[in-house]
């Protein structure tokens, strides 16, 4: 399968940054032991096979929730789904943990009301979330409340999150989202197992 190439204002860019402007499912850099490299070729056939049938998934709604620990290229893994995804002319909107608390943040001051802004989370085909967990710590009563608002506004609508997160199985997933939210995101999703070393390592140690 070849990758979707896009012109230079391409719109992953836009939505992930530059550092996955050359991110592709063909130039994943396997790492690691041998076992580790057979489960991400694992992982990247099951996402070319995924975007194969991109559109059927998109109009079920079927969510995706990359798990494991930080620096396995969960979101690179997502980006290979966006690009198929607005390939096949699905929206698509993204948004980082930080990004999404500082929103209902600013709901409390009156920038936008909340109807307003479940309303801008439910419109694109596809919710990108990169790890809503910030790190060490649960979500809190606040954040419980706007997750499982989107969730479940989403799952009634039929419409796709991709999420992933920094985790190391469901039992952490449950507890820091709480069992209210993680089962709507769970419900009928397919659930990508990443849990490999870290590809994050320094260019140079200097002393």
């Amino acid at each position: 399968m070849k990758d979707v190439q896009f012109p230079v204002n391409d719109p992953i860019v836009q939505l992930f940054g530059k550092l996955y402007e050359t991110c592709r499912l063909s130039n994943w850099d396997y790492h690691g032991t041998a076992e580790e490299k057979h489960r991400q070729r694992e992982i990247v056939d099951w996402c070319g096979q995924f975007n194969l049938d991109m559109a059927a998934h998109v109009q079920l709604g079927r969510n995706v929730i990359f798990v494991g620990p930080s620096g396995t290229g969960k979101d690179r893994l997502a980006v290979s789904l966006c690009r198929c995804a607005l390939a096949n002319q699905f929206t698509v909107a993204r948004y980082t943990g930080a990004e999404l608390w500082a929103l209902t943040r600013d709901v409390i001051n009156g920038h936008e009301s909340e109807a307003e802004l479940l309303r801008r989370f439910c419109e694109p085909d596809v919710l990108v979330i990169s790890d809503p967990l910030l790190p060490g710590q649960p979500l809190s009563d606040w954040q419980v409340s706007w997750f499982y608002r989107i969730t479940n506004s989403r799952g009634d609508k039929c419409k796709s999150i991709w999420c992933t997160l920094n985790v190391a199985g469901k039992e952490e997933a449950e507890q820091r989202l709480s069992p209210q939210c993680w089962g709507r995101l769970n419900r009928d999703a397919k659930v990508v197992k990443c849990f490999w070393s870290s590809y994050r390592k320094p260019a140079e140690v200097v002393g």
